[in-house]
C-alpha cells in the first residue's frame, strides 16, 4: 500500500519488488493539487511511468485520498509506504487509518522523516511508532524510517524505540540551534 504516488518513482520500486514476491501495489494519490504544487495534475505522467517500466499489471492506481481508499479497500496490509501530504495532520490521519491494518511482521516506511523541510512525518514517527509497543526493528534508511509491526516488543526493542525517538529529537534540536545562530 503506497500513500502518495506523485509521478511514480517510488511506485516503480515498490512494484518491482511486489512482482518478485507475487503481490500487487495499491498506489493511492488524488494526482491533483498538492501543498507544494497547487496546480499539479500528475495522473497521466504517473500512468506513463508505470507503463514504461512494464508494471501496469502489478500497480492498481487508486485516484483518491487516503481516507477514501481506506473506506474502499478492505483487509490487512503487509507493506505500508506513507509519503502523501507531509503536514502533521495528514500524516497523523494516514497513520491512524492504515497502521492498524498492518499485519504482525509487516513493514511500515515513512518518507521524509529525516528531511528538514517536512515536520509532519518526523513528529508522527516518534508519537506513533517509536513509543508504540507494536513496532520494533526501527531504523533509518536515507530520509525514511522503517519499522516492523510486532505483537508486542520486549525491553531491548523498547529501549531502541526510545533511542530512535531521541535521535529524531536531537535532529530537531540541532536544526533549531542553527536557526538561532543565524
Amino acid at each position: 500500500m503506497e500513500i502518495g504516488s506523485w509521478k511514480g518513482r517510488s511506485t516503480t520500486w515498490l512494484a518491482s519488488g511486489a512482482r518478485l514476491a507475487g503481490h500487487r501495489v495499491y498506489a493511492i494519490d488524488p494526482h491533483r493539487r498538492s501543498r507544494e504544487y497547487p496546480a499539479a495534475e500528475t495522473l497521466d505522467e504517473f500512468l506513463g511511468n508505470v507503463a514504461r517500466n512494464g508494471l501496469a499489471d502489478i500497480v492498481e492506481p487508486l485516484v483518491m485520498t487516503s481516507e477514501a481508499a481506506a473506506a474502499h479497500i478492505e483487509g490487512p496490509v503487509e507493506l505500508l509506504f506513507i509519503d502523501g501530504d507531509h503536514s502533521y495532520e495528514a500524516v497523523r490521519r494516514d497513520a491512524e487509518l492504515w497502521l492498524p491494518r498492518l499485519i504482525d511482521g509487516g513493514t511500515v516506511m515513512f518518507h521524509d522523516v529525516a528531511t528538514a523541510a517536512y515536520s509532519g512525518p518526523r513528529r508522527i514517527v516518534p508519537e506513533m511508532v517509536c513509543r508504540s509497543p507494536w513496532f520494533h526493528r526501527i531504523s533509518r534508511v536515507g530520509s525514511m524510517v522503517v519499522a516492523h509491526r510486532t505483537g508486542g516488543r520486549g525491553p531491548l526493542a523498547a529501549a531502541w524505540g526510545a533511542t530512535a525517538w531521541l535521535l529524531l529529537y536531537i535532529f530537531d534540536a540541532k536544526r533549531a540551534l542553527r536557526r538561532l545562530r543565524k
